[in-house]
């Protein structure tokens, strides 16, 4: 291998390392802003192991929910890269957009337009869950998900540029993320409460 191909093979790996790292961050924002001082909250780690599906990576993390992610060759604007984000958390789905070159307000929320012909077009919010990062909630409807992934493209339309995003195997990223989402051990959304003997039962 040359010098050169081993230098954008390292710049490659280390922007997916970093926009995971930046994702995982994120995506577990919510979790971290509720914390009223005493003892930090755990890490969020990797708890199901990273996983290729096609042009995606699909991992599942301890804070309780699975994203799969992929780069988008000069969709930032400008030709520098960009990562696409498609994750399952426990209030429903959200699509995630990430670049190096951001400088963002944590939890500042941008309008923005989505549009992927002819599944849908509707005005949203765009979360700034990091520096890096901004993720866009799409709600809890499985069915609008799988029929949102027949669409050949999403924009994203922001107040100075427009971000494409292909759609190639997205139907199969999401199977994935639904999979890893499944298999995910949630912790118990009202622990006062007694066991339901009628799931214990099945």
């Amino acid at each position: 291998m040359s010098t050169l191909s081993s230098t954008k093979s390292s710049r490659s790996s280390s922007h997916r390392t970093i926009a995971a790292a930046t994702l995982a961050i994120a995506l577990a924002a919510p979790t971290v802003a509720l914390a009223q001082g005493g003892n930090p909250p755990p890490p969020n780690t990797v708890v199901i192991a990273p996983k290729q599906v096609g042009l995606w990576s699909v991992a599942g993390y301890s804070e309780g929910y699975c994203a799969a992610e992929r780069p988008v060759p000069g969709a930032a604007g400008g030709g520098l890269p960009l990562q696409f984000v498609v994750a399952r958390v426990r209030t429903g789905y959200r699509i995630a957009l990430a670049a190096q070159h951001w400088e963002l307000k944590p939890q500042t929320a941008f309008p923005v337009e989505l549009i992927a012909q002819p599944v849908m077009r509707s005005e949203a919010s765009a979360m700034a869950g990091s520096p890096k990062l901004v993720f866009i909630e799409l709600g809890a409807d499985g069915q609008f998900m799988k029929k949102l992934a027949t669409a050949p493209k999403i924009e994203v339309k922001a107040a100075q540029a427009t971000f494409t995003l292909p759609m190639e195997q997205f139907a199969d990223a999401l199977a994935a993320v639904d999979s890893c989402y499944g298999s995910l051990k949630q912790p118990s959304a009202n622990p006062f409460a007694p066991p339901d003997k009628t799931a214990s039962a099945r």
